[in-house]
């Protein structure tokens, strides 16, 4: 195959660029570097007019996610990739992984009334998020497929160690179906020896992970899954926005990033 000319690579890019513009003022949006791809953007919500979580209805309305981040719909979007696309332990799929049943909490170990009104809190912002299937505690291990150990050193470390991991403060382990693409069981924990602005950041941060945001980031710092310090303590913004969009219905198991990108740009507001 004949190799372009500088000139005609130009105006190839400029094309391309008017072509981009051309569509978005039709509310469409044109993906040359996914392929070539052409998504349309102002997508209708008729089929999805409502959905129950564990304690809410909602209606499709409630879908929209308001932005109070700073960061623009690209830089979220590539933070998207990075969180909820990759996964700090494992192998990654390159697509979407999420439940679709309800999350059956045990909790193990020794955790503090401190640790459980923590634990419940997050369970109300889960529950709280349109489209998450809901999550509750169940008297036992045997009836769970979500159990997070808050543990003494010695216990937290054998049970570390059990995963193939060593000197961490908190982790989340994934089953997933034979696909990769449903998460099944989780199995989580934290250290009991943290010290209370840690140990709270940690709980939030792991059981936060056990929804589906996978992975760590150094990209940006107000988060609960930034990769070099414990800089909050619980939820912001941006985690909230971050599991939002996973549990968007639209957001199907098993959808590649290119995918997701038109109900991403439709939805963030």
């Amino acid at each position: 195959m004949k190799k372009l000319s500088k000139k005609d690579r130009i105006i190839v890019t400029i094309a391309s660029i008017v072509l981009t513009i051309a569509l978005s003022c039709q509310g469409w949006y044109y993906w040359p570097w996914f392929g070539g791809e052409v998504y349309r953007t102002n997508l209708r919500l008729t089929d999805f007019s409502s959905y129950q979580t564990t304690k809410t209805s909602f209606s499709s309305d409630d879908l929209f996610v308001e932005n109070t981040t700073g960061l623009d719909k690209h830089q979220l979007c590539k933070l998207f990739r990075c969180i909820v696309i990759n996964i700090e332990f494992g192998l990654p799929t390159r697509a979407i992984q999420k439940w679709e049943d309800p999350l059956r909490l045990f909790i193990d170990g020794t955790p503090s009334d401190e640790d459980l009104a923590i634990i419940e809190e997050i369970c109300d912002t889960m529950n709280s998020t349109p489209g998450f299937p809901g999550i509750s505690t169940v008297p036992s291990e045997e009836e769970a497929n979500f159990v997070f150990h808050l543990l003494d050193d010695a216990e937290y470390d054998h049970w570390e160690r059990t995963h193939l991991v060593k000197h961490s403060n908190g982790l989340t382990t994934f089953i997933f179906n034979d696909d990769r693409t449903l998460i099944l069981s989780v199995d989580g924990g934290v250290r009991n020896s943290l010290d209370r602005y840690n140990k709270t950041s940690v709980i939030w941060e792991e059981m936060m992970q056990a929804t589906g945001l996978k992975n760590d980031t150094i990209m940006y710092s107000e988060t609960l899954f930034y990769n070099g310090a414990y800089n909050v303590s619980k939820a912001t913004p941006f985690d909230i926005l971050m599991l939002r969009l996973l549990y968007l219905p639209q957001i199907k198991p098993g959808m590649p990033y290119a995918h997701c990108l038109p109900y991403l740009f439709t939805f963030i507001r």
